[in-house]
């Protein structure tokens, strides 16, 4: 079943350009669903007081995120998955909503995702929720699997790659290692016209700050684009004793400089938060127009790649290997 479409947002004629963001250094309470939403609820109304308009939690923010033995020993997902994950409108998703629509903004959280006509179906997903109500769900494109994570026996792949409306423009979203080693969905987030590019991770301590932060710069830079990465901190106390990296982090071009980061969080729990002028990105535009350059004059380009992707997806065999 394909995600949900992206609900229909109202938004003004012309976007609101400067935005405030917020990115949630985040440390679920393993095991404890409702005690985790709590603790997204106060970090909501903390930035709600700092003005935020947008506020970005990490990857599998609702339930954490761990190596599953359950789930690999299974060879699909494990009861304790099965039995903590919802709808996208859920009970979980529907009280994050009250408090956009409390606040008047919007929020980006992970969550394990129940496909609502077959439950047995997992998505790794973020929810994508604004003052009027859910506008949708991302599911992760790209799951690791074994030995390094068992993500891949657990969930089944999205299949979209939407933009999501909001009042600041459209947004696009991607999950980890949709972003970080797969740059093709960024950037086609970007070619669709997405104006920030939100990164809910889940990146362990091997990860150092400067992969991070440099990583959300390189993806900046690349798409011209802002972008907002949040991510897990701390161990969460399942068993695996993972602990994850924090350095949430914040990007943004200001001409004619390329991007630079605008607020960086360290290693505990913490909420960085930025305000972007948005309208950096028109500014650029009127000097390196490449968005619209791939669809005009460098139109070949883009069918060029677009083919050679299609012969490899084409004369792949079931585990991607021609």
């Amino acid at each position: 079943m394909s995600a949900p479409s992206p609900a229909e947002e109202p938004v003004a004629d012309r976007w609101q350009d400067v935005v405030t963001v917020g990115c949630a250094n985040f440390r679920p309470v393993f095991g404890d669903k409702e005690a985790t939403l709590s603790g997204m609820e106060r970090v909501v109304d903390s930035a709600a007081d700092r003005g935020c308009d947008l506020v970005v939690f990490p990857e599998g923010a609702l339930s954490s995120w761990s190596f599953c033995a359950a789930c690999r020993d299974a060879g699909r997902p494990c009861r304790w998955h099965l039995d903590q994950a919802e709808t996208s409108d859920g009970p979980a998703v529907r009280r994050m909503a009250e408090r956009c629509r409390r606040h008047d903004l919007y929020t980006v959280f992970g969550f394990v995702e129940r496909d609502a006509e077959r439950p047995e179906v997992l998505y790794n997903a973020a929810a994508i929720v604004g003052p009027t109500g859910v506008l949708g769900t991302y599911r992760k494109m790209h799951l690791g699997d074994l030995p390094a994570t068992t993500e891949g026996i657990t969930f089944v792949p999205g299949t979209d790659l939407p933009l999501w409306p909001t009042r600041f423009g459209p947004i696009g979203v991607c999950i980890c290692f949709d972003f970080w080693l797969n740059p093709e969905v960024p950037r086609l987030l970007a070619l669709q016209g997405a104006r920030l590019l939100v990164n809910p991770t889940a990146c362990l301590s091997t990860t150092s700050r400067d992969e991070i932060v440099y990583g959300a710069l390189v993806r900046g830079r690349e798409n011209l684009s802002f972008v907002a990465v949040a991510n897990l901190v701390g161990r969460p106390g399942d068993p695996n004793g993972d602990r994850f990296a924090g350095h949430s982090v914040i990007t943004g071009p200001e001409r004619p400089s390329f991007n630079r980061p605008l607020a960086e969080a360290g290693e505990g729990e913490e909420l960085i938060v930025a305000t972007l002028d948005l309208g950096e990105l028109d500014r650029w535009a009127d000097y390196y127009p490449w968005r619209a350059w791939r669809q005009g004059r460098l139109a070949g380009a883009s069918r060029l790649i677009a083919d050679q992707f299609a012969a490899l997806a084409d004369g792949a065999d079931g585990d991607g290997v021609r």
